[in-house]
């Protein structure tokens, strides 16, 4: 009997996708089976996407998400019953041992670990989502994604002790031979480079972030930055080349003068990232 032509038949590319997206919900929910996230609103959420129709990529990107942190960020993102919860019990311990081995004190841990879940509450700087979570896309874990927000909660926390003692808020001197950060900014290709630069930051995701800031703005060590994110250095070396690479391809679509050339190479890409990071983590997440 032929079928009935009123019943859509989903080509292979749909079922592919939707059989993928069946296995990262059925994940995500065996990992928080007290929180109930629809199939239809997950879905919708994850071709949200939209990878150019592409859907060999599309399933490749799902396939390697995090699902069950994708699950738990997408429940907290549309409200679902018990999401808040269930992410405060799971993490608020972990944020507040995030915090303490990058350095803040014992009192700036509690507090920042009891601030975080509200900070992922409130109103991010993209339209599209309703809270701060609901902009972490699965890559990488979320507990790595959270450290970007308490990275900015401890620089602001760091700037405010700064002003309050008149100490500065960074006193290592430059490389020998890099020019300063101001040099980088005060010029319109300067501007137009940091901006570049900026952008191309938030791009990365957050593990990649967290690598980049190390190296560049904090000045840590591979093997300092693969104990602190719990990897291997040769896993950090192969994702700070890479987020590198990213890097400068994004900028020089964006300044393709060759006087942007000069924040290309190593002497001068040091102090132009040192300079974009500081300026993202100076603003409120």
């Amino acid at each position: 009997m032929p079928a009935n032509p009123a019943v859509p038949v989903p080509d292979e590319a749909s079922r592919r996708i939707q059989d993928a997206v069946k296995a990262a919900h059925g994940r995500g929910f065996a990992a928080h089976p007290d929180v109930v996230l629809g199939f239809d609103e997950f879905f919708d959420r994850i071709c949200e996407w939209s990878l150019a129709g592409d859907a060999g990529a599309l399933v490749g990107r799902i396939e390697k998400m995090e699902a069950a942190d994708y699950y738990l960020a997408s429940a907290c993102e549309l409200g679902c019953p018990g999401a808040w919860d269930r992410l405060t019990n799971l993490y608020q311990s972990r944020f507040r041992a995030m915090a303490l081995r990058w350095g803040a004190s014992a009192s700036d841990a509690d507090e920042i670990a009891r601030e975080l879940p509200g900070e992922l509450l409130g109103k991010p700087a993209n339209a599209r989502f309703a809270t701060r979570i609901g902009s972490f896309d699965g890559t990488g874990s979320l507990l790595a994604w959270c450290g970007t927000v308490i990275d900015r909660a401890l620089a602001r926390r760091r700037r405010k002790q700064s002003r309050e003692t008149g100490a500065e808020l960074d006193a290592r001197p430059d490389d020998g031979g890099s020019p300063p950060p101001d040099m980088v900014v005060h010029t319109e290709t300067g501007r137009r480079v940091h901006d570049a630069f900026e952008t191309a930051l938030l791009d990365l995701s957050a593990r990649e972030f967290l690598i980049v800031k190390g190296k560049f703005g904090d000045g840590r060590s591979q093997k300092e930055i693969a104990q602190q994110l719990g990897i291997s250095e040769p896993r950090v070396s192969n994702l700070l080349k890479r987020a590198i690479d990213r890097i400068r391809n994004a900028v020089l679509r964006e300044v393709p003068d060759e006087t942007a050339a000069h924040w290309m190479d190593r002497d001068g890409l040091r102090p132009v990232l040192k300079d974009a990071i500081s300026s993202l983590l100076s603003n409120d997440p």
